[in-house]
């Protein structure tokens, strides 16, 4: 379980890090 959670924060990071890239004003 506590896998699982690490790899969700990784994912929005990763997400959130994405977002920033494409959308700079953000």
């Amino acid at each position: 379980v506590k896998q699982k959670s690490v790899d969700w924060q990784f994912t929005c990071e990763n997400a959130r890090v994405k977002l920033k890239r494409l959308y700079p004003q953000f």
